[in-house]
C-alpha cells in the first residue's frame, strides 16, 4: 500500500494500533506538536474509530517529505512516537526497527543497496575486518574481479596494523593512513550497486514478526548443565556428508539458498522461487565453496522441473522438481536432507544453519545458534544469517532438517540494554501438513 511491501505493512498497521496515540483526535494532534511535524500540525486527519484513524494517519504521511531534510513523514513519526516513550516499554524498540525498516523501502532501496548500508554503518562502529569479510563473500559470487580489488584493500589495511604492532611505523602514521584505507573502501561501495546486476543480488526476504518474544533481563552462560554442547567427531563428519546437498539458487530476481529434500526435489523458499515462471528460468549450483587448500570447487548446475511443483506464499515454501544432466553427476551424488516434522524444538536448543550467505560461498554457523521462541508455525533462533541465505535448511544436532529459513534481523532490547538480533524459520512440521505428494518419502 502506497509503496510500503504488504507484510510490512500489516506489521507497521498492527504496531500503531498497539503503541500509537490513536485513542481520540485530540490525543493524535498532541504528537503533532512536536517541532519535526510540525509541517503537518494543522492537516492531521479527523476520522471516528481506532482502527479508521490508523489507516488515515499512515496514507496521510507516507506520501509527505520535510522540504528541508527531505524526511518521510510517516518514518519521522514513528521516530516521534518511539522518544515519548520509555525505553523499557516494549513499543519503543518495536516502533525504532519498524523506522528503519520501513525508510528503504519507501526509498526502493534493493537488498544489495541495504547490504551496502548495513556495511557502512559497521565501518562506522569500527568494525572494518568484519565489513572486509563481509563484503568479500558477497562479491566471490557476483563479481570475482571487484573482489580481487577488496582482498588487495584488506591487505594493506591489515599490513598497518602489523606494522604498528611490530612498531615499524607509528600510531598515529598507521591511524591516518588506516583512515585514507577506510574512505577507499567507503568510496568503493558508492561503486558497487551499479556494478552488480540485479541477477547477483540476494533475493528480498520479508521481515520475521516476533514483537512478543522479549530478551530476557538475565542471559546467562551456557553450561554443560541442561544442554550437552560436547560432540563425537563422527558428528561433523555427517554434517559435511549433509552440506553436500545444500545448493546455491540462481534466480532472474536474484540469489539464494536451497536443499535437496530427496534426490530430484528441491526446497527453498516462495520469495526466492514464487512461480512456475521463475522457476523456467533459474537453475541451482552445487559445490559452491572453497576447499581445504581455500580455492572454489569446480561447480555443477541443474535446471529446474516446473511439472512438479508447490508453494505457499504463507509458509514461504516453495518444493519444485530438478532435471537431470547426463553431462553432470547423478543427482544421487549430492545426497539429500531428512526432514523430521516431528522434533519441533524447545527453547534452549541448539540449531545449526548451512547457507550461500549473500549468494556467496557456502558456510555453516556453529557457535551462538539457539532456539529463543515458537509462535505457531514460526520458529525464532539466534543463529548469524544474511541476505541470500534464505531457504536454507535449519538443523537440529541430529542434523534433521526441522525448518527452513526465511527471514531475520529483528533486533530485540529489554530493559537492562541487552541486545539480539534474532531470525525466523518456518516449520517442517505446518510444511508437510500442506505439501501433499510432493513431502517426500
Amino acid at each position: 500500500m502506497n509503496g510500503i511491501p504488504p507484510a510490512l505493512y500489516s506489521e507497521l498497521r498492527e504496531a500503531l494500533l498497539d503503541c500509537g496515540p490513536f485513542r481520540d483526535d485530540n490525543q493524535l494532534r498532541a504528537v503533532f506538536a512536536h517541532a519535526k511535524l510540525s509541517p503537518w500540525r494543522h492537516s492531521v486527519p479527523q476520522v471516528s474509530n481506532l482502527a479508521d484513524r490508523v489507516d488515515t494517519t499512515i496514507a496521510f504521511l507516507v506520501g509527505q517529505h520535510r522540504s528541508d531534510t527531505k524526511e518521510n513523514a510517516l518514518v519521522i513519526f514513528l521516530r516521534v512516537l518511539s522518544e515519548r516513550l520509555d525505553p523499557a516499554d516494549a513499543c519503543h524498540p518495536r516502533l525504532l526497527r519498524l523506522a528503519a525498516e520501513l525508510e528503504p523501502a519507501l526509498r526502493g532501496d534493493s537488498p544489495l543497496q541495504r547490504l551496502v548500508q548495513n556495511l557502512r554503518e559497521q565501518i562506522a562502529q569500527g568494525e572494518v575486518g568484519l565489513a572486509f569479510g563481509r563484503l568479500q563473500n558477497y562479491l566471490s559470487a557476483s563479481a570475482p574481479a571487484l573482489r580481487d580489488e577488496v582482498i588487495g584493500l584488506e591487505e594493506r589495511y591489515d599490513r598497518l596494523r602489523r606494522d604498528e604492532r611490530k612498531g615499524i611505523i607509528s600510531r598515529e602514521t598507521a591511524e591516518i593512513e588506516q583512515d585514507g584505507l577506510v574512505n577507499a573502501l567507503l568510496e568503493f561501495l558508492e561503486q558497487v550497486p551499479d556494478k552488480i546486476s540485479q541477477e547477483m543480488s540476494p533475493s528480498p526476504a520479508p521481515k520475521p514478526a516476533m514483537e512478543k518474544l522479549a530478551v530476557p533481563e538475565e542471559v546467562g552462560l551456557e553450561t554443560i548443565l541442561g544442554i550437552n554442547n560436547l560432540k563425537q567427531i563422527s558428528w561433523i563428519e555427517r554434517g559435511l556428508q549433509v552440506s553436500k546437498s545444500i545448493c546455491r539458487i540462481l534466480t532472474p530476481g536474484g540469489l539464494g539458498t536451497g536443499f535437496l529434500i530427496a534426490a530430484d526435489l528441491l526446497m527453498t523458499n516462495h520469495h526466492v522461487i514464487p512461480d512456475t515462471a521463475v522457476a523456467a528460468q533459474s537453475v541451482i549450483e552445487f559445490n559452491y565453496q572453497h576447499d581445504f587448500e581455500g580455492k572454489v570447487l569446480p561447480t555443477c548446475r541443474y535446471k529446474l522441473d516446473t511439472g512438479r511443483f508447490r508453494s505457499n506464499p504463507l509458509l514461504d515454501y516453495t518444493i519444485v522438481g530438478v532435471l537431470p544432466d547426463s553431462n553432470k553427476p547423478d543427482l544421487e551424488s549430492w545426497g539429500c536432507t531428512f526432514l523430521n516434522p516431528y522434533a519441533d524444538p524447545v527453547p534452549g536448543e541448539h540449531v545449526a544453519i548451512i547457507q550461500h550467505p549473500n549468494g556467496g560461498l557456502k558456510q555453516i554457523v556453529l557457535t551462538a545458534n539457539q532456539v529463543v521462541g515458537l509462535r505457531e508455525y514460526r520458529l525464532h533462533y539466534t543463529t548469524d544469517t544474511m541476505p541470500g541465505s534464505s531457504g536454507s535448511p535449519v538443523f537440529n544436532d541430529l542434523w534433521q532438517v526441522i525448518a527452513i529459513h526465511h527471514a531475520g534481523g529483528a533486533l530485540q532490547v529489554n530493559a537492562r540494554g541487552d541486545k539480539r538480533f534474532v531470525n525466523e524459520g518456518i516449520l517442517m512440521s505446518a510444511i508437510k501438513a500442506d505439501a501433499g505428494s510432493l513431502w517426500p518419502g
